[in-house]
């Protein structure tokens, strides 16, 4: 329930608060898009380095043994 004021003073207070709830969801919102990013990016490195695997030549394939 929104109290409204006819008083000038009041009405500029209101808006102000408006405006300090508006930039305080604006920072939260920032704060998680550059924590989806950075969680992304480091999930990424950490399957590339699994998936890195050395290359063996196929004479060294050859020379297996199991």
């Amino acid at each position: 329930m929104v109290v409204t004021y006819p008083c000038a003073i009041h009405r500029g207070h209101q808006q102000e608060k408006r405006g300090k709830k508006m930039s305080l969801i604006k920072v939260g919102i920032i704060v998680e898009i550059f924590l989806f990013v950075g969680v992304f990016l480091w999930v990424r490195k950490l399957n590339s380095k699994q998936s890195r695997q050395p290359s063996l030549s196929k004479k060294t394939i050859k020379n297996l043994k199991f």
